[in-house]
């Protein structure tokens, strides 16, 4: 049905092809691998990751993008068919109709079920060309993202912000009703993670007759033998007195790998400010500062400040994975 003066159908398919393909392909990537290509410098992989953080800019140049082809094809199509037929109504239903079909199978359906089995590597190597279309179509869309954002302020709406869940509750459920698919072992770390925001401190402490604490007046010789003893990697130095008061932590490897110790030495050179938490706070806060501090080990303390004994964050990881065997 291309003439010779139809060249410039050749541009539109093409934008067709490619608009479709991306819109299926590119919520199929692997996000992981994008994510490490994009800190790798890979140019394709930043413009994609930027079109999945703004789904909405994504998807409305699509959506303008694909009209005005559809408008463009179809129209020069009907036009065609109806010369062809020199208006006869059967004939015109009928050859435009297949016009339809075939426009619609190569141009629509082919290119998302082709991006979707290759998405990774399809939507890399398209994205250059779709960046040129996207800053083409963007005073449209941007008048249409516009728009909508009235619209969805005058009607008290949302805009979607890349949050599947509102809260914790929603994730727990979509996984309670998931349950099926997964072990008994799965369910129960997925779950135990979930619970850490329910969960104190307070739950976890140790009392100080169990926890790893050294007296202040104790010397470095001291502390490694009570250390090689009772395996401790980290301990809480304790001033002794009418109210015993935490005055700060020592880390055994630091003492260790510091050179040859001085058996006779006392513990002050070594010790630092021990990490504090309250005894009510989250587990997965206290984890967190965990993680960011390199501490180990807590000391939990109570409504008036007072030293109540440790949290470890190997109970807090215990707690969430049980005891693995591997």
């Amino acid at each position: 049905m291309m003439e010779m003066g139809a060249w410039w159908l050749v541009p539109v398919l093409g934008l067709s092809f490619l608009l479709s393909g991306m819109e299926a392909g590119l919520f199929a990537v692997n996000r992981v691998r994008i994510r490490v290509q994009a800190r790798q410098g890979r140019r394709a992989a930043r413009l994609l990751l930027e079109h999945l953080e703004r789904p909405e800019s994504f998807l409305w140049t699509v959506v303008v993008g694909n009209a005005l082809a559809n408008v463009v094809v179809l129209g020069w199509m009907f036009v065609q068919a109806y010369r062809w037929t020199g208006g006869w109504t059967w004939g015109l239903v009928i050859l435009y109709g297949v016009g339809m079909y075939l426009f619609y199978a190569f141009f629509d359906l082919l290119p998302k079920m082709w991006f979707r089995s290759r998405p990774n590597r399809l939507c890399l190597a398209c994205a250059p060309l779709f960046r040129v279309v996207y800053v083409g179509l963007r005073p449209v869309v941007g008048v249409l993202e516009g728009v909508s954002r009235a619209l969805l302020r005058w009607t008290g709406g949302r805009a979607f912000t890349g949050r599947l869940f509102g809260n914790r509750e929603e994730m727990h459920t979509l996984m309670m009703d998931s349950a099926r698919a997964l072990t008994s072992a799965e369910r129960r770390m997925i779950m135990q993670v979930l619970g850490l925001s329910a969960l104190s401190a307070r739950t976890l402490t140790r009392g100080w007759d169990e926890s790893p604490w050294i007296a202040a007046t104790a010397t470095v010789g001291e502390l490694l033998q009570r250390a090689r003893e009772r395996g401790w990697s980290h301990v809480i130095v304790r001033a002794v007195g009418a109210v015993p008061e935490v005055v700060g932590m020592v880390s055994v490897d630091r003492v260790l790998f510091a050179g040859e110790p001085d058996p006779g030495q006392p513990l002050e050179a070594w010790w630092e400010p021990a990490l504090l938490a309250d005894e009510n706070d989250r587990l997965e806060v206290l984890l967190r500062r965990m993680q960011g501090s390199g501490r180990p080990l807590a000391v939990v303390q109570g409504a008036q400040g007072e030293p109540l004994g440790t949290l470890h964050r190997e109970d807090i990881l215990k707690l969430i994975f049980g005891d693995l065997r591997l």
